[in-house]
C-alpha cells in the first residue's frame, strides 16, 4: 500500500469484522460500490466517536448507544445509512488531501519562482541603491561647492563645514531611549532644521534673539555663530524661487535686546543681527536672480523681520515729571512709546507643526553645551497637508491665527494663507503704518502691535539703516551698526593718546571713546556699512595739543586701512607735516585746518590721488610755496589753503583741476596776477583769492567760468576798470573787489542786470567815479549790499540813500564809515526781513520814527544787530528802540546821548545779548535801571565813561549769562558786593575810575573763567585776596591808584603783570611784587613811573585803538566797536562769541 493509501488509514483506521458473514457482504459491497481497489473495513463505533468529533449531533443521538440504535430500525435502512455516511467520510477525507497536495504543490511553485526571480530582484536593488547614493553624493557635492562659492573660497572653511556636518550627526545620533519605544531628539537645533527642510508653505518665528549662520556672513565669520537655522531659512525660500512656489517666512523679535541700549553686548547682538539680516536678503536676492524674477519681486516677498511696541496716550494721573536724569526710560515716557519685549521662542511650520521651548536662536541656546534647554514639538495627526489635502484647519492653526490676532489688532480672510504673496504684502503694510504711528511725534493711540523692524532692504537685499528713522526712538542706537575691528580701535586709540587735552574742554566727543565699547558708536567715527572698518575719523574741535610731526603718528592711521576722511580741525596740533601723509592712499577728504602747523607742505600730498576735498590747510602757518605736485589731485573739487603765510605765484599745475569747484587762497601772500589756467575751471562755482599781493587788471578770462556763484580779490593791488560785460556771469550771487584800486565808472549797466546778484561788496576803498547807481534798486534779490568805506570821486555819499527803501529781500546794510549826515529814515525799521544794519562812523544826529506802519509793525521785525557808535546822536535815548524785540546787540557808543537810561530796555527779555552806551561821550545820568533783570540772556554790558551816579548794581546777579561788565569812568560808589561771586561766567570785569570803597570781596575767586579784572583808581582797601592766584585764565589784571595793603598773592598770573597794574598802593609786598617791578617803593622810582593824567588818557586812547585793530578783520566790525572794552587784551573766545561775520567766507560756500 503507497503514500496515496496511507492517508485512508490515517483518518478512517477502519479493520475487518469477524462476527459475521453478513459483515463480510457488506465490505465486499463497499468496495464495489466506490470502485476503489484499497478494502475499507467500517468500524460503526469509531465512526460514531469522530461524528461526536465533528459535532454532528443532528444526526446522531449522543446519548444512544450502537445496539440500541441498530435494534430501532431494519436492517437494509441500517445498511444504507452506514454506507452513506463511510461515502461521506471517504469524500471529506479524500477532498482534504487533494487540497493539502494542491497547498504542497502551491508552496512549491513559489519556492522556484523565489529561485528563480531572486537573482533579478537583488540585482536591481543593488543597482537602485548605487544609483540613490551617487545620487546623495552629487546633492552633497552641488551643496558643499554652493557653500564654498558663497564664502570666496575662504582659507579652512572646508573644515569648518566639516565640523558642523560632524555636531550635527553627532546631534542625529545622540537621542535618548525613554519610554516604551519612544524616541526623543537631544538636540533642538537638529528639530528646527529638520522642520524648516520640511516645510512646504511658510514658516513663523517668535524668539528673543535671531542670528547665526556666521560662516555666510560678509565679515566676522569667525565669531562662533555657526547654528544653521538662518541659513536653512535663506536656503528653503531660495529653493521654493527657483521651483517658481509660494514660500514665505514672518520672523518676530524684540526691537532691542535687553540691557544698555549703547554697551557693547547690546551693539554686538545687533551687529550679529544685522549681519544675519544681510545674509539671508542677500541669498534670497541671488535665487530671484538666477530665476530672472528680480524684477517682479524683491526679498521682502518672502522673508520680513518685526519687533512688537505700543504707544498710550497719557491720561490725567500719568505724571512725566520725572527726577530721574534723562535716559531711554525718561525719553520713552515722555513720548508714550512702549517697547513689548519678545521673550517666546517657538516656530510653527505650514500650520501643522509647532515647536515651542526655552531656546533662542543663538549659539549659547543651541549649541548643546551651555545652557540646559527643553524644547517640544507638536501635531495633529489628522490635521495636516498630506491628510486634508488642503490647509489644515487644527488647534495649531487656531495658535497662530489667536497671535496675528493680538499683534494686527483684527484678522483678515488672508491671513489663512500666510504663503500667498497678497498675505505677505498686507502684513508688511500694516506693520509699517504702525511703525510710523510709533516713530511719529504726535502720541496716538495704537490699536495693534506689529512694527517693522526699523530697516531698510532695498530690491537687491542691501539691508541699511531706516531713511528718517536711523536709530531706535527715544535710545537713538542704530538697529544697522557695526562693531569696529579691534586692531582698528587700538589704533585709533593709541592716534588719540599722542596727544595732550587742553583743559578745560567743552568739547564732550571724547568722553564716548571707551577701549570696552564699540569704536563705531564714538562720536566722530564712522564704519563702513557692509565690514565695519573705520572710514572717517573726525577729531575737529577737540582740544588736542601737542606736536603732529612724527612718522609714528602717520603710522596709526596706516593701521585704517579703509581711511576716506580724516579731519583734525580747529585744535592746537603743531609742528611740520609728515612726508608719510601721502601714503594714506585711500583718503577722499582731508581737513586740517585752524591748527599751528607750519612748513612747507609736503610734495607727497601730491600722491592721494583719490582726493576730493582738501579742506583744508586753511588758518595755519604754513610757509613757502604751494608744491606743484598738489596739481596732480584730479578728482579734487575743494581746494582751501587761505589764512597761511604761503608766498610766490600760483602754481600752474592748478589748471589740472578741471572738477575744482571750490577754490580758496585768500589771506596769504601770494604775488603776481591771475592765471590764465583759471579759466579753464568751468565746474569753478566759488574763487577767493582776496587778501594776497596780486595785481593787474581784473582778470578777464573769470568772465567764461559761466557757474560762478562767489568771486573775491578784494584786498589786492588790482587797477584799471572793471569789464563792462560783467553781465555773462548769469549765475553770480556774491561780488567782493573792495580794498583795490579800480578806477573808471562803476559799470551799473551789466553789473546790475544780473539777477541773481545779492551780495555787493565792491565800492569800498576803490577809485571809483560817479554816485551810487540807481540801478541797484532793480536787484530783485539783493540781500546784503555794504557800501561803507566809499572814496569815490565825484558826488560821494553824504544822505542816506533813498533808492534802498524798495529792496524788500535785504537783510544786512552797511553804510558805515562814510560822511553821511542828517537822520536815519524811518522806514528803515520798516524793511520786513532786515536783519543787520551798521550806520557807524559818520556824523548822523537822530533817528527817525517810524510813520508808515507804526510802532506795532516794528515790533515784528527780525533786527537783530544794530550800531549807531560814533556819530553824533544828541537827546535821549529813542524810544521806539525798545519795540525793536529781536535785537540781540545794540552799539549806540562814541555818541551826546543825554538823560537816564530809558527804562523799557528791560523790554528785551529774550532776546538782547550785548548791550553797549559806552565811551566819549555819552552823557547818560541817573542810575541803571533795575528792568535789565529781565533781560535773562544779557551777555555784554558796557556803559563806561557816562555820569551814572549808582551803587553797585547788586542784582545784576540774577543775569547768569553776563560774561562782560564794564562800569569805568562813572560815578559808582559804595562798596562792591559778595554777591559778584555769583556771576560764573565772567570773563571781562571792569570798575575802574569811580568811587567804590571797602574791601575787594573773596568771592571773586569763584570767577573761575576770569580772564580780565581791573578795579584801578577807587578808594579800596585791604588785601588783595588770595583767592585770585588760582584763577588760571587770569591775564590781566590792574589794582592801581588804591588803598590796598597786604601780601600780593603768587602764581603765573601775578609775575606776568606790569608794574603799573600795583602803583600807588604803598602798603602792598611780597615776593611777586618784588620780582615784578623791586622799586615800587622807592621815591625815585615812583616819581619817574607816576604819568601824567593826560598823558596817561592819551596812552590810554592809543592802546584802546591798537586792540581794535588787532580785533578787527575783514568782513568784522564789531571788533572795532569792543577794542577799547578790552584795552590792550582782546580774547579769542570774545571774537567768537560777540563778533558777527558778515562776509561770505569759504566754509559758507560749501553746499
Amino acid at each position: 500500500m503507497g503514500a496515496s493509501g496511507r492517508w485512508i488509514k490515517a483518518l478512517v483506521g477502519f479493520t475487518k469484522s469477524k462476527s459475521s458473514k453478513k459483515d463480510n457482504n457488506v465490505n465486499i459491497a463497499t468496495k464495489s460500490r466506490f470502485g476503489r481497489k484499497h478494502s475499507v473495513d467500517f468500524n460503526a463505533e469509531k465512526f460514531q466517536d469522530g461524528l461526536e468529533d465533528l459535532n454532528f449531533h443532528s444526526v446522531i443521538d449522543a446519548g444512544v448507544s450502537t445496539s440500541t440504535s441498530l435494534q430501532s430500525y431494519a436492517a437494509p435502512c441500517e445498511e444504507q445509512r452506514k454506507e452513506h455516511m463511510a461515502a461521506t467520510r471517504i469524500q471529506s477525507a479524500f477532498r482534504a488531501f487533494l487540497a493539502r497536495r494542491a497547498l504542497r504543490a502551491l508552496k512549491g511553485l513559489v519556492r522556484l519562482q523565489a529561485l528563480v526571480r531572486g537573482h533579478v530582484v537583488r540585482k536591481q536593488a543593488a543597482v537602485t541603491l548605487r544609483c540613490m547614493q551617487a545620487l546623495v553624493r552629487v546633492q552633497a557635492r552641488v551643496r558643499a561647492r554652493r557653500v564654498r562659492l558663497s564664502l570666496e573660497c575662504e582659507t579652512g572653511q572646508q573644515t569648518l563645514q566639516q565640523q558642523v556636518a560632524d555636531k550635527a550627526r553627532v546631534r542625529e545620533i545622540e537621542n535618548l531611549q525613554c519610554g516604551k519605544n519612544i524616541l526623543i531628539d537631544m538636540s533642538i537645533h537638529t528639530a528646527y532644521v529638520k522642520a524648516i527642510r520640511s516645510a512646504q508653505h511658510f514658516i513663523y518665528i517668535e524668539n528673543q534673539y535671531f542670528f547665526g549662520s556666521s560662516f555666510n556672513w560678509d565679515s566676522h565669520k569667525t565669531v562662533g555663530a555657526n547654528n544653521l537655522i538662518p541659513m536653512e531659512i535663506a536656503l528653503k525660500i531660495a529653493n521654493k524661487i527657483r521651483a517658481r512656489e509660494n514660500f514665505a517666512a514672518y520672523i518676530v523679535i524684540p526691537m532691542l535686546p535687553e540691557g544698555d541700549p549703547t554697551g557693547i553686548v547690546t551693539q554686538s547682538i545687533l551687529q550679529y543681527q544685522y549681519k544675519t539680516m544681510q545674509m539671508m536678503y542677500l541669498t534670497i536676492y541671488k535665487a530671484l536672480v538666477e530665476a530672472e524674477l528680480d524684477g517682479q519681486y524683491e526679498p521682502q516677498d518672502y522673508l520680513n523681520f518685526f519687533c512688537l511696541g505700543s504707544r498710550e496716550v497719557a491720561d490725567g494721573n500719568v505724571n512725566n515729571n520725572t527726577k530721574e536724569e534723562d535716559g531711554p526710560q525718561v525719553e520713552a515716557l515722555k513720548s508714550r512709546r512702549f517697547m513689548i519685549y519678545v521673550h517666546s521662542k517657538g516656530m510653527i511650520v505650514d500650520d501643522e507643526f509647532v515647536l515651542i521651548g526655552s531656546a533662542n536662536i543663538n549659539e549659547r541656546s543651541l549649541e548643546g553645551s551651555r545652557d540646559t534647554e527643553i524644547a517640544m514639538g507638536g501635531y495633529q495627526p489628522h490635521h495636516s497637508w498630506a491628510k486634508k489635502g488642503s490647509h489644515p484647519r487644527g488647534q495649531i492653526f487656531g495658535y497662530r491665527m489667536s497671535l496675528w490676532a493680538e499683534h494686527l489688532g483684527s484678522l483678515e480672510k488672508g491671513f489663512e494663507n500666510p504663503e500667498n504673496m497678497e498675505c505677505v504684502r498686507r502684513v508688511r503694510r500694516l506693520s509699517e503704518l504702525n511703525w510710523r504711528q510709533y516713530a511719529a511725534e504726535e502720541v496716538t493711540e495704537m490699536t495693534s502691535h506689529l512694527l517693522k523692524y526699523p530697516v531698510q532692504v532695498d530690491r537687491a537685499g542691501k539691508v541699511s539703516s531706516l531713511p528718517g528713522c536711523e536709530t531706535f526712538p527715544d535710545v537713538f542706537v542704530d538697529p544697522a551698526r557695526h562693531l569696529c575691528h579691534p586692531d582698528q580701535r587700538d589704533a585709533i586709540l593709541d592716534f588719540k593718546n599722542k596727544f595732550q587735552i587742553q583743559k578745560p574742554c567743552l568739547d564732550r566727543r571724547l568722553k564716548s571713546w571707551e577701549n570696552n565699547s564699540d569704536c563705531c558708536s564714538w562720536d566722530g567715527i564712522r564704519c563702513d556699512a557692509s565690514f565695519g572698518d573705520v572710514i572717517k575719523l573726525n577729531l575737529s574741535d577737540s582740544c588736542l595739543h601737542g606736536q603732529f610731526n612724527s612718522n609714528s603718528t602717520i603710522f596709526l592711521l596706516q593701521r585704517l586701512p579703509f581711511l576716506t576722511t580724516l579731519d583734525l580741525s580747529s585744535n592746537e596740533l603743531s609742528g611740520n607735516i609728515p612726508s608719510s601723509l601721502g601714503n594714506l592712499s585711500k583718503l577722499t577728504t582731508l581737513d586740517l585746518s585752524g591748527n599751528d602747523f607750519s612748513g612747507e607742505i609736503p610734495s607727497s600730498l601730491g600722491n592721494l590721488s583719490k582726493l576730493t576735498t582738501l579742506n583744508n590747510l586753511s588758518q595755519n602757518k604754513f610757509t613757502g610755496k604751494v608744491p606743484s605736485s598738489l596739481g596732480n589731485l584730479l578728482n579734487l573739487t575743494e581746494l582751501i589753503l587761505c589764512a597761511n603765510n604761503f608766498v610766490g605765484e600760483f602754481p600752474s599745475s592748478f589748471g589740472n583741476l578741471s572738477h575744482l569747484t571750490v577754490l580758496d587762497l585768500s589771506q596769504n601772500n601770494f604775488v603776481g596776477e591771475i592765471s590764465s589756467f583759471f579759466g579753464s575751471s568751468d565746474h569753478l562755482t566759488d574763487m577767493d583769492v582776496g587778501n594776497n599781493i596780486l595785481h593787474g587788471n581784473f582778470p578777464l578770462k573769470l568772465l567764461n567760468l559761466t557757474k560762478l556763484i562767489s568771486i573775491s580779490i578784494s584786498g589786492n593791488q588790482f587797477s584799471g576798470m572793471l569789464p563792462p560785460n560783467m553781465g555773462s556771469l548769469s549765475n553770480l550771487e556774491f561780488f567782493y573787489v573792495e580794498h583795490n584800486t579800480f578806477t573808471g565808472p562803476i559799470p551799473s549797466s551789466s553789473l546790475f542786470t544780473i539777477p541773481s546778484l545779492t551780495y555787493i561788496d565792491f565800492l569800498g576803498d576803490n577809485n571809483f567815479m560817479g554816485s551810487i547807481p540807481r540801478s541797484i534798486s532793480k536787484l530783485v534779490n539783493l540781500d546784503t549790499l555794504d557800501l561803507s568805506h566809499l572814496n569815490t570821486q565825484g558826488c560821494g555819499i553824504f544822505e542816506f540813500p533813498e533808492l534802498l527803501r524798495t529792496q524788500r529781500n535785504m537783510k544786512t546794510l552797511d553804510i558805515s564809515n562814510n560822511k553821511i549826515t542828517g537822520q536815519v529814515p524811518g522806514w528803515l525799521w520798516e524793511l520786513p526781513i532786515i536783519e543787520y544794519v551798521s550806520t557807524s562812523n559818520n556824523t548822523l544826529i537822530g533817528f527817525e520814527s517810524p510813520t508808515k506802519h507804526g510802532i506795532s509793525y516794528v515790533r515784528k521785525t527780525s533786527l537783530s544787530y544794530l550800531s549807531g557808535a560814533n556819530n553824533n546822536f544828541t537827546g535821549k535815548i529813542p524810544s521806539f528802540i525798545c519795540e525793536l524785540r529781536s535785537l540781540t546787540t545794540l552799539d549806540l557808543s562814541n555818541n551826546k546821548f543825554s538823560g537816564s537810561f530809558p527804562s523799557c530796555l528791560g523790554n528785551f527779555s529774550r532776546s538782547l545779548e550785548v548791550l553797549n552806551l559806552d565811551v566819549g561821550h555819552n552823557r547818560l545820568v541817573g542810575k541803571l535801571p533795575r528792568s535789565f533783570i529781565r533781560i535773562h540772556f544779557l551777555q555784554v554790558l558796557n556803559v563806561e565813561i557816562n555820569k551814572i551816579s549808582d551803587t553797585f548794581p547788586f542784582w545784576l546777579r540774577s543775569l547768569p549769562e553776563l560774561q562782560v561788565l564794564v562800569l569805568r569812568s562813572n560815578a559808582f560808589h559804595g562798596e562792591i558786593p559778595r554777591s559778584i561771586g555769583l556771576l560764573k561766567e565772567l570773563h571781562v570785569l571792569n570798575f575802574s575810575n569811580n568811587a567804590f570803597t571797602g574791601h575787594i570781596p573773596s568771592s571773586l575767586g569763584n570767577l573761575a573763567e576770569l580772564e580780565s579784572l581791573d578795579v584801578s583808581q577807587n578808594n579800596l582797601s585791604g588785601e588783595i585776596p588770595q583767592e585770585l592766584g588760582s584763577l588760571s585764565f587770569l591775564a590781566y589784571m590792574n589794582f592801581s591808584h588804591n588803598q590796598l595793603i597786604g601780601l600780593v598773592p603768587g602764581g603765573t598770573q601775578f609775575l606776568t603783570q606790569p608794574c603799573s597794574s600795583f602803583e600807588d598802593n604803598p602798603g602792598l609786598y611780597g615776593p611777586s611784587l618784588d620780582q615784578v617791578c623791586g622799586c615800587i617803593h622807592a621815591t625815585t622810582c615812583q616819581q619817574s613811573e607816576t604819568p601824567d593824567p593826560d598823558e596817561d588818557e592819551d596812552e590810554e586812547e592809543v592802546l584802546s585803538w591798537i586792540a581794535a585793530a588787532i580785533g578787527f578783520v575783514p568782513g568784522v566790525f564789531f571788533g572795532l566797536t569792543m577794542g577799547y572794552i578790552l584795552v590792550s587784551y582782546k580774547p579769542e573766545w570774545f571774537m567768537k562769541a560777540f563778533v558777527p561775520n558778515k562776509r561770505r567766507h569759504h566754509n559758507s560756500l560749501k553746499r
